[in-house]
């Protein structure tokens, strides 16, 4: 049997953010993924500059997933992907802007 090679500590990397339609129609439902490497495992959480989440988005921490149903002009502003793990943390900002 070969031996174990263990997985060296690291902290988190956030390596993609997938933004869904890119172009957001009011009403559309709108998905956030960020998408982190780190060992071990980041957390995520979602923020948004200034105000809590709407009653319209729901976060998914396993697969670090965002979504907002119904989007609307209180929607728009600056999201925030927040990684963290015990070496680290790291964010990435982005603004959402619909129109009609």
């Amino acid at each position: 049997m070969a031996p174990i090679t263990p997985i060296p500590l690291a902290a988190p990397i956030i390596t993609q953010t997938v933004i869904l339609p890119q172009n957001i129609r009011y009403g559309d439902t709108v998905t956030i993924q960020c998408l982190v490497t780190g060992n071990p495992k980041p957390t995520i959480d979602f923020l948004i500059w200034g105000r809590r989440l709407g009653a319209n988005v729901h976060v998914d921490p396993t697969k670090h997933l965002l979504t907002i149903s119904n989007f609307l002009p209180y929607d728009d502003g600056v999201y925030r992907c927040y990684a963290a793990n015990l070496l680290g943390d790291v964010q990435k900002e982005f603004h959402l802007q619909g129109h009609t």
